[in-house]
């Protein structure tokens, strides 16, 4: 029969296994709370995503809906990580060439292998501030859970891509995205940006803001949901007026 002192033993065992340092490839990592798991790995980013993020399936359906018609036009699905918002854009838009953008070679191989042609593949990183995308001009961009860790990678994500690090302040850093992003599309072009609210990051508005002083029109939230939101934006306009408004067919305006 086991004494007193078997007994504390058999207490303090777990109190000890608990406080081990958890190996970064353990199985445990899936029942931690987020932001633990394993986000660098492709596979388990695709199958955890909607799971941990409950609201980004509906973001990404919002974000769908939002664009206008694309035709034959280029898009750009930048971040576009294993493909989630390329493979809902294309089901809706059949001609229109995405183009996806990631430094992350293994998402990109994932996504290209999911969305049907015609694709174009960019295995770069989203450099904030550069002159302009790879591959532009476009006549949309798409970023989704994209903008906030381009202006902020993840460390683990940044060492592991060789990405740069960004100096001044966030705000500095999404005005300089957004910069890149109004000079990489078409006059007229679309930007949607998909994202979730972070602290330390704009507001919502303040996203809308910096937007507007960056030089796009037609700036508006589409769609929120608690933390999660869809903003849509438009380049300005070679001709902001349609024909039918100077009368050359389509509705006429009473005189």
């Amino acid at each position: 029969m086991a004494g007193p002192g078997a007994e504390l033993r058999y207490e303090e065992a777990p109190r000890q296994a608990m406080q081990r340092p958890m190996p970064k490839d353990c199985w445990a990592v899936n029942a931690c709370a987020r932001p633990a798991g394993h986000w660098g790995d492709s596979e388990w980013y695709d199958l955890q995503l909607e799971r941990r993020l409950p609201l980004v399936g509906p973001m990404l359906n919002e974000v769908v809906c939002a664009l206008p018609p694309l035709g034959n036009g280029r898009v750009c699905d930048v971040g576009c990580g294993t493909g989630r918002c390329a493979v809902e854009i294309r089901k809706a838009y059949l001609r229109c060439t995405l183009c996806l953008l990631d430094a992350d070679k293994d998402r990109v191989e994932t996504a290209k292998n999911r969305v049907a042609e015609p694709v174009e593949v960019i295995v770069e990183p989203f450099v904030v501030g550069a002159p302009s995308l790879p591959g532009a001009p476009y006549d949309c961009v798409t970023l989704v859970l994209a903008l906030r860790h381009s202006t902020r990678p993840a460390p683990h994500y940044a060492e592991r891509l060789g990405l740069p690090l960004h100096t001044g302040t966030v705000e500095e850093s999404y005005r300089a995205a957004l910069t890149t992003i109004f000079c990489s599309l078409r006059p007229g072009g679309t930007l949607l940006i998909g994202d979730q609210v972070a602290a330390g990051h704009p507001s919502v508005y303040n996203q809308c803001k910096l937007l507007e002083d960056c030089g796009f029109e037609h700036v508006d939230i589409a769609w929120r949901d608690r933390d999660f939101f869809v903003i849509g934006a438009a380049a300005p306009a070679d001709d902001p007026e349609p024909s039918w408004f100077r009368g050359e067919g389509g509705p006429r305006l009473p005189a």
